[in-house]
């Protein structure tokens, strides 16, 4: 005779792991999403000076810009987003024009 209900079991075995990205959450907090292929990346030559503990009394000081170069590419893979729809296959034949198909 077992402690547990056919349902309690069921109940049990139907709870699942949720993955938690912590990574993604702590360091990865925004996404920039792309309106082309190409990517823009912007770089400030040199050493930039960061600031590690911002006073909220004391006003800042304007550093002069030093320039900075902008690079571009296309990455080789782009993942596509959107819905994977089954029901917008089409069933052709072997060497059958796609366009032809009414």
């Amino acid at each position: 005779m077992s402690m547990y209900t056919t349902a309690q079991l069921l109940a049990a075995n139907e709870q699942k792991f949720k993955f938690d990205p912590l990574f993604l959450r702590l360091f990865f907090r925004e996404s920039y999403p792309f309106t082309t292929e190409k990517v823009y990346l912007s770089q400030i030559p040199g050493l930039v000076n960061m600031a590690l503990y911002v006073s909220p009394i004391v006003s800042g000081e304007v550093i002069r810009s030093r320039g900075g170069s902008t690079s571009e590419f296309t990455p080789g893979y782009v993942k596509p987003k959107h819905e994977v729809n089954p029901q917008m296959t089409l069933r052709r034949l072997p060497d059958e024009d796609p366009q032809n198909l009414a």
